[in-house]
């Protein structure tokens, strides 16, 4: 529970920062091997959580008694995030949103091994400038190899309409019935956040 650190057992030294995703954002703070996480921040969408954010990371910093020499932060140039970041004055480490969220799971597990991991926490900015979903990537602390993802389909109101789950897998489910004119796909709602698409013989 933040502020209690998660461990891991190589020999790293420094201190960062981390700046968080754009919706739901927590940051993180990483003194050597130890890793912060804050307490919930919320959503940047509105100004009133980016100055939160801000004011969060200066308690933390002063609660730690820490001085971050880089910051990292999410790769898409239009989050409030990245824009917190890149105003810091600090060094900054743009990193692929689905790439932080296995690096996350790796130090969370103390892992020093490469992984395969398998990311399907909705969009995120690609390196290649597009919109990625649904990776599954090689990965080390290094860097990593996109070996699989959902193939792309086209999305009106990109923005709002990401956020939207459900849409998405109508979208999905019209995309995947033009592909394949013999089956029937229905999208569906299910509890908590998650939703799905049946295929109906």
């Amino acid at each position: 529970y933040a502020p209690l650190p998660t461990m891991v057992q190589m020999s790293w030294k420094g201190q960062v920062l981390a700046t968080g995703g754009e919706l739901k954002n927590t940051f993180c703070i990483g003194v050597d091997g130890r890793f912060y996480p804050s307490p919930y921040v919320g959503d940047l969408e509105d100004l009133r959580t980016v100055e939160a954010l801000k004011e969060t990371i200066g308690r933390m910093e002063t609660l730690l008694e820490v001085e971050p020499k880089v910051v990292a932060c999410d790769l898409h140039p239009k989050y409030n995030a990245t824009v917190v970041a890149e105003e810091l004055g600090l060094p900054v480490l743009k990193i692929q949103h689905h790439f932080a969220h296995i690096l996350s799971c790796m130090a969370e597990n103390d892992c020093e091994d490469p992984v395969i991991g398998v990311s399907f926490d909705g969009t995120g900015y690609g390196t290649d400038g597009t919109i990625w979903g649904g990776e599954i990537l090689r990965c080390d602390y290094n860097g990593f190899e996109r070996l699989g993802s959902i193939k792309p389909f086209p999305l009106s109101y990109c923005i709002r309409i990401s956020k939207k789950r459900s849409f998405i897998c109508s979208i999905a489910s019209i995309a995947l019935s033009n592909r394949f004119p013999n089956k029937t796909f229905q999208s569906y709602p299910s509890t908590g956040n998650w939703h799905g698409i049946t295929i109906c013989d």
